[in-house]
């Protein structure tokens, strides 16, 4: 493909924040830049301490906003008063052949610039923020920001008019919608049936290199304070709603008394932390299951290659899953709730790796039935999920896949 010039904008970003969709955002950015294309990335300034622009791995990084005003609006209203500044800013030297956009707010934001007419701009639907936020405010509301506080007194309609709103004219104004599973396909046409047809699947990835099957499993279980002779359930998340990890305590809660050398660590962080601290100590479950915070990017592989088994409990809108790669690619099998695209990646290894239903009952019995194995079995089925990764998910087949539907796109018109 002939290089070019592409931006990308998106709310999150690698190593900004250690999330999964700013990880596809930073591999796809890396190995474009890698390939030859020049690559700018538009990002929500996180943090304070973070320069405003600096280069990363051959990609110009260029941070829009200010963490004080994200405190008091939220880093979605930030999206949009910010983003056209920005783009407008860097068209004084540079124009883009073609603009990826990740996230509706920040997508929504591209828009309102009248100059986004003149560059062809694809959108990765990673999920839909207007359904998670709609599940969310089933269980409370989680805004941060003062403004987002306010708008929630008015209750849960305007926010999420609000949402749908900006994710739709992201979504409708641009010339193609990527997606990286069939599941997404399918919720997108759900939700925005007017939009369906532009979509398009291509593969996600997982960094082969940096996740690896680990030569010892015992060191590192000495190193991380971990029993050598315990049955080691993993999982990191971020504590929202969605991520079911309530279902993964009552899980582990049931499989324990089958199997006393079963312990489950949680790591991440979110808003529910407290929430799920209540309920082990309600439960008696401080044996069972440890929350463990979060984890550093450089340090998860270790606890990967420490652990036994990682489980998905995901009850809503799993749209690929890229900690389920990162353990496959470890040597880690996975077992998940059927839910969102989970079946996509793990029925195609064993179908005995999703569970029956979303349930405590079905995922206790998926996870007991592979401690159950015998070591032998266990360290076979380590082997087949490591082959798996390295023959289905290594990100050049995403990149090549990208650089396609970039090479169709129409020229800029300027």
């Amino acid at each position: 493909m002939e290089a070019k010039k592409i931006l990308i904008i998106s709310q999150l970003y690698f190593p900004d924040t250690f999330g999964g969709s700013e990880r596809v955002v930073a591999e796809h950015a890396r190995l474009l830049a890698a390939r030859g294309h020049q690559v700018v990335v538009l990002v929500h300034r996180d943090r304070a301490d973070l320069p405003a622009e600096e280069t990363i791995d051959g990609v110009r990084v260029i941070r829009y906003g200010r963490p004080l005003l994200r405190k008091l609006i939220g880093k979605s209203f930030v999206d949009l008063l910010a983003v056209p500044k920005a783009f407008e800013a860097l068209l004084t030297e540079w124009l883009p052949d073609a603009v990826i956009l990740h996230h509706p707010f920040p997508g929504a934001g591209y828009f309102r610039s009248a100059y986004s007419r003149a560059f062809p701009a694809v959108y990765l639907f990673h999920a839909s923020v207007y359904k998670e936020l709609q599940l969310d405010r089933k269980f409370g509301s989680i805004s941060r920001s003062l403004l987002g506080k306010i708008i929630g007194i008015f209750g849960a309609p305007l926010q999420l008019a609000i949402t749908k709103a900006n994710e739709h004219r992201a979504l409708s104004r641009s010339e193609r919608i990527l997606t990286l599973s069939r599941f997404s396909v399918q919720l997108l046409g759900e939700t925005y049936p007017d939009v369906a047809g532009k979509a398009q699947e291509i593969p996600g990835g997982v960094d082969l290199v940096a996740f690896a099957p680990r030569p010892s499993r015992r060191a590192l279980r000495i190193h991380l304070g971990i029993p050598e002779d315990a049955d080691v359930i993993f999982s990191v998340r971020r504590l929202v709603p969605r991520m079911g990890l309530p279902l993964l305590i009552d899980a582990c809660i049931a499989a324990r008394q089958k199997n006393p050398k079963l312990i489950c660590l949680i790591g991440g962080s979110g808003p529910d932390e407290a929430k799920l601290k209540n309920l082990i100590r309600q439960k008696k479950a401080e044996h069972v299951v440890r929350l463990i915070g979060s984890i550093p990017v450089g340090r998860l592989a270790d606890f990967y290659g420490a652990a036994d088994l990682y489980v998905l409990p995901t009850i809503a809108y799993e749209g690929l899953g890229l900690t389920t790669l990162e353990a496959l690619a470890s040597g880690l099998p996975v077992v998940g709730t059927p839910v969102g695209a989970t079946p996509e990646i793990l029925g195609p290894i064993n179908p005995a790796y999703v569970a029956d239903a979303v349930d405590t009952a079905s995922l206790a019995r998926a996870m007991s039935a592979f401690l159950a194995l015998p070591e032998a079995e266990r360290v076979n089925r380590r082997t087949a999920v490591r082959r798996y990764a390295e023959e289905h998910w290594r990100w050049e087949r995403s990149v090549e896949a990208l650089e396609a539907v970039l090479a169709q796109l129409p020229p800029p018109r300027v």
